[in-house]
């Protein structure tokens, strides 16, 4: 093998390392690894700072109303009519359902009747006795003939007032046939339909006062014994997207043996809650705050996205660095919680 032979390999042996290292930037001015900065003259930072944070409990509660009924009818009847349905108002007062009172009209004439008749008998006799009286004065009859007429008009006024008496009841029972609603509110359940027949203490409509809404949450009793009355908490109403606030009006002293918890009741804050969308039955959750401890939250808008990354952008060593950190809760003032990745007294740039 001749040397011009073996040149040719080392050659091109030697071209492919030139090769390598001028990708690699072998040839290139060296620049020393450092972060790119911007002109910092014109950085914005803040300081960050600890963030007080309570950590609060969330526990399941319902919206109840503090005034609700079941209208009832008194007496054993067919309904005639039903005046209301499910979501309509009420005031109190107003006729909600009739019954069939045909029968009980009746027995009102038939007593009245009887209450003209002894009064005609009545004023007879109150004639006759004063007659009477006046002639034993001129000794003309004797004291056993006043003492029978007395008897009699005292017989008949007695009946009158029984009379009386039972007229006033059946225009008490008259008037049971007219179910009234007792407070002003909105119905909830229709439950009986023209034609049904009702008994006494049958429940005909059922309403609720829109005003009266309360949250009920059952407590445990670890968090219950701590709780006072007239004490704020926050309620979330996560059907209507609200966070508000509520005083406790009730904490029921009898602890459910079994769950290990309190019923405690709450009034939202407002007077007017008529109209606001809550009803009976909607979910809520109360929050109980427990310890207050130190951490690092920043507003939203400076963290910025990627895909599942997030990151923020600090001042270190007089240089604009990103930052990648690991996001918490979110809390309700525009603030998220950063678990990890940031330091109380860092600059973040803004």
């Amino acid at each position: 093998m001749t040397k011009k032979t073996l040149l040719i390999p080392v050659v091109a042996i030697l071209a492919l390392v030139a090769m390598i290292i001028m990708m690699a930037g072998g040839f290139s001015d060296k620049i020393a690894p450092s972060t790119a900065s911007p002109q910092l003259q014109n950085v914005q930072t803040i300081t960050i700072e600890p963030y007080a944070y309570t950590d609060r409990l969330w526990l399941p509660a319902n919206l109840i109303a503090k005034q609700n009924t079941q209208v009832a009818s008194r007496i054993l009847a067919n309904v005639t009519s039903v005046n209301v349905r499910a979501g309509d108002m009420v005031q109190a007062g107003d006729v909600i359902a009739e019954l069939d009172n045909q029968d009980l009209k009746a027995q009102v004439r038939q007593i009245e009747a009887q209450v003209e008749a002894v009064s005609a008998q009545l004023t007879q006799a109150s004639l006759q006795l004063k007659r009477n009286k006046a002639l034993r004065e001129q000794g003309l009859i004797s004291v056993n003939d006043l003492d029978s007429v007395q008897s009699t008009f005292d017989q008949l006024r007695a009946t009158k007032l029984s009379y009386e008496q039972q007229r006033d009841q059946a225009n008490v029972t008259l008037a049971y046939s007219k179910i009234i609603a007792p407070i002003a509110g909105k119905v909830v359940d229709r439950i009986v339909e023209p034609g049904d027949l009702v008994n006494p203490g049958q429940a005909v409509v059922a309403l609720y006062n829109p005003s009266s809404i309360q949250i009920s949450s059952y407590i445990p009793e670890s968090q219950a014994v701590t709780l006072a009355l007239g004490q704020a908490l926050q309620v979330e109403l996560s059907a209507l997207q609200q966070v508000r606030t509520a005083r406790i009006s009730e904490i029921v002293p009898l602890a459910d043996s079994a769950a290990r918890s309190f019923e405690v009741k709450l009034d939202l804050a407002g007077d007017n809650l008529d109209g606001s969308g809550l009803m009976p039955g909607m979910y809520a959750k109360v929050g109980i705050d427990k310890a207050t401890r130190d951490v690092i939250a920043i507003d939203k808008q400076y963290i910025q996205q990627f895909g599942q990354l997030s990151k923020v952008s600090v001042l270190e060593n007089n240089q604009v660095s990103e930052r990648f950190v690991r996001l918490g809760q979110q809390l309700d003032n525009n603030l998220v919680i950063i678990i990890s990745g940031l330091s109380a007294g860092e600059k973040l740039v803004i």
